[in-house]
């Protein structure tokens, strides 16, 4: 093959490539027989691939994507090498795309996103009285740690603030882990009712 010919081959890979991905329902042409059978089958299979990907998907702009890359696929793969089952050959290719699709949104949280048109923003003035509440409740909880008896205190602190085990506590505290648990829980309540009176 001459350099001119091998220029002209990779500008009509090009051109069928760009074809390929604009519109996938027409199939690259090929130098020897002017059709491809795989786009061929591509084409004769597409609204069973369609009904495939969309069981599977939610949105049809979605579909339209999945179907466009296995178009994609088709016009850059290597010709030369045969497929000899081009039906799985071409599930294979959108069911791969499909998961490839999946792993990037989750991969970036797509689904969690939302639009704005979409978001209502909140009262500021609900928003400072919560603020309020929870000073107050802050505060409520403060005072009521600080009317605790002293082991209950203790037993409290350790495991609740500062994360100790209930056997950690009781170790420092002299107490069984029965005992810690149980004065864990009633402290539990008793803050309960003072913190959240209302």
């Amino acid at each position: 093959m001459s350099v001119a010919t091998s220029e002209h081959a990779d500008l009509n890979g090009e051109a069928e490539l760009e074809r390929a991905v604009t519109d996938p329902a027409k199939p690259p042409s090929t130098a020897t027989d002017g059709c491809d059978p795989l786009f061929e089958a591509y084409r004769a299979l597409e609204p069973a691939l369609r009904r495939f990907v969309a069981s599977r998907l939610r949105q049809d702009a979605d579909v339209d994507d999945i179907l466009q890359g296995v178009a994609t696929r088709i016009a850059a793969r290597d010709r030369h090498v045969p497929v000899e089952n081009k039906t799985a050959f071409l599930f294979s290719i959108a069911s791969n795309l499909m998961k490839d699709r999946g792993r990037r949104r989750l991969a970036r949280r797509q689904g969690e996103h939302v639009g704005l048109d979409e978001i209502e923003l909140a009262d500021p003035a609900a928003l400072q009285d919560d603020v309020l509440d929870g000073r107050q409740r802050l505060q409520r909880f403060q005072k009521a740690l600080n009317a605790l008896p002293g082991k209950e205190r203790e037993v409290f602190v350790l495991h609740r603030m500062e994360g100790r085990t209930l056997l950690q506590v009781g170790e420092q505290t002299g107490l069984s882990i029965t005992q810690v648990r149980k004065l864990v829980e009633r402290t539990m309540a008793r803050l309960a009712r003072k913190v959240w009176k209302d």
